[in-house]
């Protein structure tokens, strides 16, 4: 039996904002420890958690999910495996600013660590991919962390290319 077979998606509810806020919290924590290493800084695992949750930055984020524009195009789907959210993805339709195409942008996809490496990040982008199609966008762009290898395979898998690379580098403070 396929693992993912008896997995379902549905729309995110109200009643999953807490395990969606958890979620959140840990992926903010993993990229802005991230960026900062790739910014030089000299925050430890500590001042990193104290910046996403002092900084309100999950709230920020989860708040964005449920307040999304009825406007704007986007889906934000949740996997669940025997009645247990274990996932979700979250796309949204935009203009690309130079080619000025309708795309479709992979906002955000995780998937719960003890879900891990069964196919589910891969049925979650092909919801996100099957929804685009539907909206008729010419094109799928994602960002991905490039130390993030896990997520440039499934991203690679299901189609998408390297275009570009974001490149960042820390500066010597300056005088006063």
């Amino acid at each position: 039996m396929d693992v993912t077979e008896a997995l379902q998606f549905r729309a995110l509810r109200v009643d999953d904002e807490p395990l969606v806020a958890a979620w959140m919290g840990r992926y903010l924590q993993d990229h802005v420890a991230g960026w900062v290493e790739a910014h030089g800084l000299a925050w430890s695992a500590d001042d990193v958690r104290r910046h996403v949750v002092g900084g309100g930055l999950v709230e920020r984020e989860v708040a964005a999910l449920y307040a999304r524009d009825p406007a704007v195009a986007s889906l934000v789907e949740v996997a669940v495996k025997r009645s247990e959210p274990i996932g979700i993805v979250h796309a949204e339709r935009t203009i690309d600013a130079y080619l000025a195409l309708p795309m479709g942008v992979v906002s955000w996809v995780y998937v719960a660590p003890s879900a891990r490496r069964q196919g589910i990040g891969g049925r979650l982008l092909e919801r996100a991919i099957t929804w685009m199609v539907a909206q008729k966008l010419v094109a799928a762009e994602v960002f991905v962390t490039v130390t993030n290898g896990a997520a440039h395979r499934s991203y690679g898998r299901a189609g998408f290319r390297d275009l570009d690379r974001r490149m960042v580098m820390a500066l010597p403070p300056g005088d006063d």
